[in-house]
């Protein structure tokens, strides 16, 4: 139903269903928990903690008071949400290591292993239904992405439940452009493609750079990119060896020089913005929303925030290219972990476990609260049932270009990439090296195999020191 809209007044008769009525802001959600107030009942010995970044703090704040409501915790054992700022891995980390009186946090793959590993958070296969806690874990892994178990389980434990799982490193479009091109559901199905499809756009002269790609100045901006469009053409194995630690297969020569030449090309013809390697993420998505480019590679969830007259030029005319031949993107996922928090008694960690499971799962009433609301309000992902419920596909096949990228969503998440080298713990060390290599290599400062065999260089030092 690609030229098949709804319409604002249907748009906003779904969304006042969806919400019950309720007006669209804080409370967006509330009217999928029981009306009836929990009386006071077993209570922990202390405050739970919960460690959280800078987004969204206030749809935070609400989860975790419903979370208090539905369990009846009284008002001096309230959960307390903590803030952190700077570098959220970093700061956690800081905070892990010191011992720090934490229940819950966020931990993201490259992290989890580490965090694993030194003890600081806890598996959680054996968790089982309580008088607190309401879900069997057993219960819930066969309704997770396939993606999420394989990013988050170590020596064969699973170390928590999704907060959200996004594919970074898909293709959005701008109908409107593509349409004036002609070149309407006409979308490459291999990267080689995208770059043909960017080589006929650019001659058309239609705009001044018809794709911008994610070589932003962001630890997930460049690096990423390079790492995605290597996997996607070649696996896994064209970048990591299959054992751990997970040093480089890439080299001078192979499939990753072969990328820097498709980016040179690209950047030597003009196809891109130049100014794209200084751009921060917010500068990255603002330029897309002004409607000045055919094509930008991101996360797929940034398609709530391009169909946003609020935010975006090219709302309702925002749309994502399926997968066919070969994967978009990879996994850019966090879940919540459940932190070896030392001063619990039994029943605190029964408590830390059914907050882990509201937040990662569903309350007490069987509803998928927390993640319904993340997709209702931001497009974030966190289970297939989630995405197609029927009120978060109302919503969302209501401002997004055609429905049928809802499907698109779930088909990109179901088979996603995750980096192998992720869960060691020199990665991050590299991912840094790459964002300051990977420019030399379009602005001419350094030649493609130079910056090849650096990138080679360095993985295998960081590999084989850990």
């Amino acid at each position: 139903m690609s030229g098949e809209k709804i319409s604002r007044r249907r748009y906003l008769e779904l969304t006042a269903a969806a919400i019950g009525g309720l007006a669209v802001g804080g409370i967006v959600g509330y009217s999928l928990r029981k009306p009836e107030v929990m009386p006071p009942g077993p209570a922990p010995t202390h405050s739970m903690v919960m460690i959280i970044g800078g987004y969204r703090p206030d749809v935070v704040r609400e989860n975790i008071a419903e979370f208090d409501r539905e369990w009846g915790i009284p008002m001096d054992k309230r959960t307390e949400v903590q803030s952190l700022s700077g570098d959220l891995t970093v700061a956690t980390e800081t905070k892990l290591a010191a011992g720090a009186p934490v229940d819950i946090c966020y931990s993201y793959p490259y992290a989890t292993t580490t965090w694993s590993k030194a003890g600081w958070i806890l598996p959680i296969d054996d968790i089982k239904k309580t008088d607190i806690v309401p879900y069997d874990i057993s219960e819930i892994k066969g309704k997770l992405y396939p993606v999420v178990l394989e990013a988050y389980t170590v020596e064969g434990k699973l170390y928590g439940l999704p907060y959200f799982v996004s594919d970074y490193g898909c293709i959005l479009t701008n109908e409107e452009l593509l349409a004036k091109a002609g070149m309407s559901d006409d979308y490459p199905t291999t990267w080689k493609e995208l770059y043909e499809k960017v080589e006929v756009l650019a001659k058309k002269h239609i705009v001044d750079h018809p794709l911008l790609p994610s070589w932003y100045n962001e630890p997930f901006g460049i690096p990423w990119a390079f790492v995605l469009e290597v996997i996607n053409q070649g696996g896994n194995e064209a970048m990591w060896a299959k054992e751990y630690p997970h040093g480089p297969t890439f080299d001078v020569g192979t499939l990753a020089e072969e990328v820097l030449k498709d980016w040179k090309n690209a950047w030597d013809n003009g196809w891109v913005p130049k100014g794209v390697l200084t751009m921060k993420q917010t500068d990255f998505l603002g330029e897309f929303a002004t409607g000045k480019y055919f094509y930008q590679v991101n996360a797929e969830y940034y398609l709530g925030y391009m169909n946003d007259p609020a935010r975006s030029k090219i709302a309702g005319k925002c749309s994502i290219v399926p997968p066919k031949k070969q994967p978009w993107g990879l996994l850019d996922s966090a879940i919540y972990s459940l932190v070896n928090r030392k001063d619990r008694k039994d029943k605190d960690l029964e408590f830390a476990q059914a907050l882990l499971e509201f937040l990662g799962y569903k309350n007490r009433y069987g509803q998928y609260y927390v993640g319904k609301r993340w997709a209702i309000l931001e497009f974030l992902k966190t289970m297939p049932e989630v995405l197609e419920d029927p009120e978060v596909k109302a919503i969302w096949g209501a401002k997004l270009y055609r429905v049928e990228d809802l499907d698109t969503v779930n088909k990109l998440l179901s088979i996603v990439q995750i980096p192998l080298s992720w869960k060691a713990p020199w990665y991050t060390k590299w991912n840094t090296i790459a964002q300051s290599e990977l420019p030399l290599a379009l602005t001419g400062q350094k030649s493609i195999k130079e910056v090849i065999k650096t990138l080679r260089d360095k993985a295998e030092e960081l590999s084989k020191s850990g």
